[in-house]
């Protein structure tokens, strides 16, 4: 808003100068081009300074105040231009930062979901074997005291044999299948 407002005052303060370059300072042998660039009009104002030295004086005041403000105006657009352009850069930078932590937590993320898969995966067969052993110990140890434990009138009551070890081995099915 304040860049704007300083154009118009830049262009407002140079049409005045001009205005009055073309309406009071006619007659005499130089040119006013319709340029209103600050330079073209002090080249026009030092040309017919000699012939119209007190028009000159009212001229110079209104370059004064196009210069003024046209530099003002240039002022605040370099302003703008700095302003800017350290925002890009550090937007930009900003955004490089981010994309790179993001890829980094991804890759991370990825990474130790893989570690934590393989992970499961051995600890479930490690409880597999674990479970395997604990059923083999069992049995065993069923076996023991039905079998080899086992005092005659057991084993005159209960069968002998084959008959036992079905025994457990039943017992140890239902189990497993249960879990």
């Amino acid at each position: 808003a304040q860049e704007s407002k300083l154009l118009n005052e830049s262009t407002e303060s140079c049409r005045d100068l001009h205005t009055h370059l073309k309406t009071r300072m006619t007659e005499h042998k130089c040119q006013l081009a319709d340029s209103l660039a600050t330079t073209d009009l002090w080249q026009h104002m030092s040309c017919v300074q000699s012939d119209f030295t007190s028009d000159f004086e009212s001229a110079a005041e209104l370059f004064i105040k196009c210069n003024a403000s046209t530099i003002s105006y240039e002022a605040v657009v370099h302003a703008c231009k700095e302003r800017q352009s350290t925002h890009e850069e550090l937007y930009c930078d900003m955004r490089k930062d981010s994309m790179f932590v993001c890829s980094t937590y991804d890759s991370c993320h990825d990474r130790e979901t893989t570690r934590y898969g393989e992970f499961k995966e051995k600890v479930q067969e490690a409880e597999l074997a674990r479970k395997s052993q604990a059923v083999a110990v069992d049995k065993i140890q069923c076996f023991v005291q039905t079998v080899l434990q086992a005092s005659d009138s057991d084993l005159a009551q209960e069968g002998e044999g084959m008959a036992r070890l079905a025994t457990c081995d039943a017992q140890f099915s239902k189990a497993v299948q249960g879990k």
